[in-house]
């Protein structure tokens, strides 16, 4: 048992990461980060620690997250606003098909009439079936015409 709580305690320390100093230097103009000291001509080393920001780092990196904050809000919002766009257009058309599937076609509506007539030349007696013609007749007029 104490075998394996030395183990245990050996495997988080080997696990914990290694705050290491870096330090700043300037070349043409360049800032570079690097983990020794600057080679002379390259201005003054300034030594960093990821650990213990300056205050001056620590506002820059405050300023960086508000900034991401609001980018992050303004990025959510125009998804939003297109998803609410794209689920209109899909009622849209959605309804549209809809509609559309159950409205007969002109060429229908004329075998309809045409088929309703015959079978009302046939049968002259049948006042029903001449009523159903003369509307379907109608309604291809008022459809299609």
């Amino acid at each position: 048992m104490n075998r394996l709580l030395v183990l245990l305690v050996l495997a988080g320390a080997l696990a914990l990461p290694v705050a290491q100093a870096a330090y700043r230097c300037e070349i043409e103009a360049r800032i570079i980060y690097q983990d020794e000291p600057c080679h002379p001509g390259a201005g003054a080393p300034v030594l960093v620690d990821p650990m213990n920001p300056t205050a001056e780092e620590a506002e820059r990196a405050r300023q960086r997250a508000v900034r991401d904050q609001e980018e992050l809000r303004r990025f959510e919002k125009e998804r939003a606003e297109a998803e609410k766009k794209r689920q209109a257009e899909e009622r849209a058309n959605q309804h549209s098909r809809e509609h559309k599937s159950n409205k007969p076609s002109c060429a229908e509506l004329a075998d309809e009439a045409v088929e309703l007539e015959d079978s009302a030349r046939i049968d002259p007696k049948d006042s029903k079936l001449k009523d159903k013609a003369k509307r379907a007749l109608q309604r291809y007029e008022k459809t299609c015409l």
